[in-house]
């Protein structure tokens, strides 16, 4: 006959039953605060620091200047890098939803190449670049890269 040791049995539903209540309670928190981390944490960064920081990048590319600011090649490289990433992430989790409203060729787009395009347009439109510099990247890639039907 099996003889239960009701002792032990109950000790590892409890361990089980904690387990389940601490995920949980892991998750639950992480539904609520991962939003407001991610709002506290959004970007306050505007198109005059975009600008400043990819024309750096763009000379440092272009003209091979040297420069100090390394930091500021790597911000805009990073930048670039984040909001392409978030675009297609919103393109293949919301099919049909969302569309970016530019084109990028199927050849792609370097984020060199995505630089250049921002530099450009952010010069030509300098009473805009107190907007937030999200919605500057997006325009100056509509302006960029257009789709055509």
């Amino acid at each position: 006959m099996n003889d239960i040791d009701y002792d032990k049995f109950t000790a590892t539903m409890f361990k089980h039953f904690f387990n389940i209540l601490i995920f949980i309670t892991v998750s639950t928190a992480s539904c609520v605060l991962v939003p407001l981390v991610a709002q506290a944490g959004e970007s306050k960064l505007d198109g005059h620091q975009l600008l400043e920081k990819c024309q750096v990048a763009v000379n440092y590319l272009d003209n091979g200047e040297s420069t100090n600011d390394m930091e500021s090649v790597r911000y805009c490289d990073d930048y670039l890098t984040g909001f392409r990433e978030a675009e297609n992430v919103k393109r293949i989790y919301m099919p049909g939803f969302y569309s970016p409203g530019y084109c990028l060729p199927r050849s792609g787009v370097s984020n060199g190449d995505a630089a250049r395009v921002v530099v450009s347009y952010l010069k030509t439109h300098e009473q805009e670049l107190n907007q937030r510099a999200t919605d500057l990247l997006r325009d100056a890639l509509i302006d960029g890269y257009p789709c055509t039907n």
